[in-house]
């Protein structure tokens, strides 16, 4: 395990640490381009280059202890032993209120089981994604990227669920989301300006999960990805909705689906280590 990790911190204990990460390098169902699994590396290299210091939230990294699992070993080939392998590495850190590294957005799904296993309906999951990935399954398979949400939803309840940005998904997943209680932004959505009224609202006493498919983003400052969508949110319109989440407890997070080989600029993956920042400050002020 290295001394320095992200953003040049030193190395915390898990037992001392105010934030935890993992990274989870699989990107074994993807349905578009592959190389979802070298995510976790890259966002990684690029804190090495981002400021410590958040001007849109006024705090510094450099007052957080930051406690870095690695990357677990993962099997390609066996989608269930990986997911598997994923949730019990994830408890180890769960009380850290970790923020994982993708890899592709099936990884979310063990993560979230554990959550609910710990938290039951007091747990809210917020989705912020270009796709529904709402299906029942994808070529016959249940255990996708594309079906990740459908798995959440039917464990949470979609009461207990918001989703952001969706600009993507079948005719049948677009009947499921028009009838979403929270759905903000993408085609059919509430305004995104609405969505810290709901956050104060809505959020309070909840234990809140965030995942952030990197494709929410618009190809334009996000075209490391391998399901990139037109129409997508700038970095300004994400932040007052992030900072708008301060003060709920948010218990863990993931950023996944960069796969920066389609991003020679390295555009993306700064992105990536940005957003990073933010999670971590927001999770680990809290501790």
């Amino acid at each position: 395990m290295p001394l320095t990790g992200v953003f040049f911190r030193p190395q915390s204990s898990i037992e001392t640490a105010d934030a935890a990460l993992i990274g989870l390098p699989w990107d074994g169902t993807v349905s578009n381009r592959p190389g979802a699994r070298f995510g976790p590396e890259a966002i990684r290299s690029a804190t090495l280059g981002i400021e410590d210091y958040s001007p849109y939230l006024d705090r510094d990294i450099a007052h957080l202890k930051i406690h870095d699992a690695g990357d677990i070993e993962l099997p390609f080939g066996d989608t269930s032993a990986a997911l598997d392998m994923i949730r019990r590495e994830y408890a180890a850190l769960v009380k850290s209120r970790p923020v994982a590294l993708g890899g592709e957005h099936l990884v979310s799904w063990p993560m979230v089981q554990e959550m609910y296993e710990r938290y039951g309906k007091d747990l809210f999951v917020i989705q912020f994604d270009a796709h529904t990935d709402l299906r029942e399954q994808y070529l016959g398979v249940e255990l996708s990227h594309a079906t990740v949400m459908k798995l959440i939803t039917d464990l949470v309840g979609v009461e207990n669920t918001a989703a952001v940005g969706i600009r993507s998904g079948t005719s049948e997943e677009w009947n499921i989301l028009r009838r979403h209680p929270h759905y903000f932004g993408g085609i059919a959505g509430k305004p995104l300006e609405t969505f810290p009224a709901f956050a104060a609202d809505t959020l309070r006493g909840k234990k809140i999960y965030l995942t952030v498919d990197l494709d929410i983003f618009d190809p334009g400052i996000m075209p490391g990805t391998g399901t990139p969508e037109p129409g997508g949110i700038t970095f300004r319109e994400f932040i007052p909705i992030l900072r708008s989440l301060i003060k709920t407890d948010i218990v863990g997070a993931d950023i996944v689906e960069l796969a920066p080989a389609y991003d020679h600029s390295g555009i993306s993956q700064a992105l990536a280590g940005t957003i990073l920042r933010e999670l971590l400050l927001i999770i680990g002020s809290k501790s």
